[in-house]
């Protein structure tokens, strides 16, 4: 199960290739080991991630259409009530940058 967050805690939807993950050669404060290879591929490849509370819980991708932008998200372990809601609002957030529905 994700880490039981709160309502307070901060969650993004981090670009693939973003500071947060690349930038340390030791990403085990960011990301737990057994998650690595979700979250870089064996040639280097970053994917977009979410994080929430400093802690890496998933993946995600967005699809954006005509009227409205479709995030997936996909977490690394079941995710509890409070990480859904705050992936939740960071999508609407993500969403709004385009301008659309999320």
């Amino acid at each position: 199960m994700v880490s039981n967050f709160s309502a307070e805690d901060p969650a993004f939807l981090l670009p693939a290739f973003d500071e947060f993950i690349i930038v340390y050669r030791d990403r085990s404060a960011t990301i737990a080991f057994e998650n690595h290879k979700r979250t870089v591929s064996s040639n280097g490849i970053f994917r977009p991630t979410v994080v929430i509370n400093g802690e890496t819980t998933g993946t995600w991708k967005r699809t954006i259409k005509k009227d409205k932008t479709i995030i997936e998200i996909y977490y690394f372990t079941t995710a509890n009530r409070a990480a859904q809601k705050l992936t939740e609002t960071a999508s609407v957030r993500y969403g709004g940058f385009f301008g659309k529905e999320c």
